[in-house]
């Protein structure tokens, strides 16, 4: 949910997909989920810009090994767009369309080109030689390679403007929780799945019961009908529709209660995609 921030980036280029998970392959997700865009979105980089600056972060860091004496290719990190890059916040409320819900449960869907970059992305992390490790990644005070191009797509951003939207994020999704019309709507959620045998206290804590293993490449029928349940409670309470409302409405009032802030937020995302660019000059 956050914005790239120092120290996030590198990770993001060369870590994160390899620690997916084995989630299971996508297929088409439900038409609701594309309707939940809240307004935080436009203050984050998008699918396209992060495949910019993905490929200059991978630039810098093939520059950098060079210069240290280390020819290495890196894996293809940017990938066609995912349900998650597709509708940022298909899960903010939970699993929302019986579709998804029959064939994943509660696990995150992941395009079949995402899987295969995952599984790249693992493979090419486990051959790294301890010389090549060393150079990627800080040691002792001095910064790696794919820490230095983090450093060099943040240049011009102050430190900490990327933890503003964090922070701001996870207060919007608590505050909203807290309103009156969504208390009742949770309220009437749980009664709907007390009364199918599911005894859970609001959609977090079904989605996050210790007993369903999200990483298993399998998705049990215990969970595919809780998965059911929790989205058909949902449509009856109308819970996503009263939670997204609060919540558009509560980032709004913060968006203009906070202006110079988010205007330096967009600022910032604006001088990194000219980083990227300028990195990726011919």
């Amino acid at each position: 949910m956050a914005s790239p921030s120092r120290g996030l980036a590198a990770a993001a280029l060369l870590l994160t997909l390899a620690a997916c998970g084995t989630t299971a392959e996508a297929g088409p997700t439900g038409p609701v989920a594309t309707e939940l865009a809240l307004p935080f979105d436009v203050y984050r980089l998008g699918h396209a810009d992060e495949s910019r600056i993905k490929q200059a972060q991978s630039l810098l860091v093939q520059r950098c090994m060079r210069s240290r004496g280390l020819e290495m290719s890196l894996p293809d990190s940017v990938t066609a767009p995912g349900p998650l890059d597709l509708s940022p916040n298909m899960r903010r409320y939970g699993v929302l369309d019986d579709a998804t819900a029959l064939r994943y449960g509660y696990h995150f869907p992941k395009t079949a080109d995402e899987a295969a970059s995952s599984r790249e992305i693992q493979n090419w992390s486990s051959k790294l030689t301890d010389q090549q490790r060393a150079a990627l990644y800080s040691e002792d005070g001095k910064p790696g390679c794919a820490d230095q191009a983090d450093t060099d797509i943040a240049k011009g951003v102050p430190d900490g403007d990327g933890d503003f939207l964090t922070s701001q994020d996870f207060d919007s999704l608590d505050e909203s929780a807290k309103n009156a019309d969504v208390v009742r709507a949770k309220a009437s959620w749980q009664e709907c799945m007390a009364s199918a045998g599911f005894r859970y206290a609001d959609p977090k804590a079904a989605i996050s019961d210790p007993q369903w293993d999200l990483d298993s490449a399998t998705v049990p029928r215990a969970e595919v009908d809780t998965a059911r349940a929790d989205v058909r409670c949902k449509e009856s309470s109308r819970l996503v529709g009263v939670w997204h409302d609060v919540e558009v409405s509560l980032q709004h009032q913060v968006v203009e209660r906070e202006a110079a802030q988010f205007q330096r937020l967009e600022t910032d995302k604006r001088t990194r995609l000219a980083n990227a660019d300028r990195i990726l000059a011919p």
